[in-house]
């Protein structure tokens, strides 16, 4: 069913408390904002896109842009879609193993611990590699740290461990206007954040408490993901990225590689099982976003 491009539905699939970059989030906001970033519904309309394996038995799953619990006008990537495509993945004898090609900032909370599970879920059967093009933050890296194997490109990033959301108290404003905005509600958490009302001690400590226990799995994502102490988890979730090497070094990511090299050790792992053969000359020429 397709969810309107406008709608309660549409809204509950992408609003929430965010694991993104932040420096990446302000851009787009600004993007989006000046009118450089537009939107398209037939963004929201597209057909997903089929599995894709090559005739070694590696199927290759892409999360490139935003993620989003559903499809956006802004595009990026459904995790809905990419839960469906590993499920495919897993039923498809001719899948070996699946190498997942990112190069994400992260997305929405929403959807993307049952998105991490489902990674971990398929890697305990078939090898579940990754791949960090440029960038792998924050919920993306919440999903690559689900694979046995990370690599990434030298310059690429990762990390941006954390989980955030902001609420604007605008109750001075209103004042300032002559407004007084009354709110009837059945608790004092109910309100808020409306627009015209201030934000009370009590409700930050309360939105504060939400937004670390959302957190905590996030931190238990990639602690059971890169097999890392919990400790080593927590100093790394200071919101920063990692790059090249320093993720490396950081434990984020086991190897910088090229896309072709990740790919021959996913397939070197899927030899050695002996259920499958090494990609010819046209394949090896595959890259990532082709």
């Amino acid at each position: 069913m397709m969810i309107p491009v406008h709608s309660d539905a549409c809204a509950a699939m992408h609003l929430g408390p965010w694991a993104v970059e932040p420096l990446w989030f302000a851009q787009a906001l600004s993007a989006i904002r000046s009118g450089v970033w537009a939107a398209a519904k037939s963004q929201v309309d597209a057909e997903p896109q089929p599995l894709q394996v090559l005739e070694s038995g590696a199927s290759i799953i892409r999360i490139n842009g935003p993620m989003m619990k559903g499809k956006s006008k802004f595009g990026g990537t459904s995790t809905i879609d990419v839960r469906r495509q590993l499920r495919e993945a897993q039923k498809n004898p001719d899948v070996r193993g699946v190498m997942l090609a990112i190069d994400s900032p992260g997305g929405s909370v929403a959807g993307t611990a049952e998105l991490a599970d489902s990674v971990a879920a398929l890697n305990v059967t078939k090898p579940v590699h990754a791949f960090i093009e440029d960038l792998g933050a924050s919920a993306a890296y919440w999903t690559a740290a689900q694979a046995s194997r990370v690599h990434m490109n030298a310059a690429g990033m990762a990390g941006s461990i954390g989980t955030y959301s902001i609420l604007y108290d605008s109750s001075k404003a209103m004042d300032k206007a002559g407004i007084e905005v009354n709110a009837f509600t059945t608790g004092p958490y109910k309100a808020m954040g409306e627009d015209g009302l201030p934000i009370t001690p009590e409700q930050r400590q309360y939105y504060q408490g939400v937004i670390e226990a959302l957190n905590e799995r996030f931190l238990a994502g990639v602690s059971r993901g890169r097999r890392m102490e919990m400790d080593k988890v927590k100093a790394l979730a200071d919101g920063r990225v990692h790059v090249g090497f320093a993720a490396v070094d950081a434990g984020l990511v086991d190897r910088i590689s090229t896309f072709d090299e990740a790919l021959d050790g996913l397939e070197s792992v899927m030899e050695m099982t002996g259920k499958t053969a090494r990609r010819d000359s046209a394949e090896r020429r595959l890259r990532l976003g082709s």
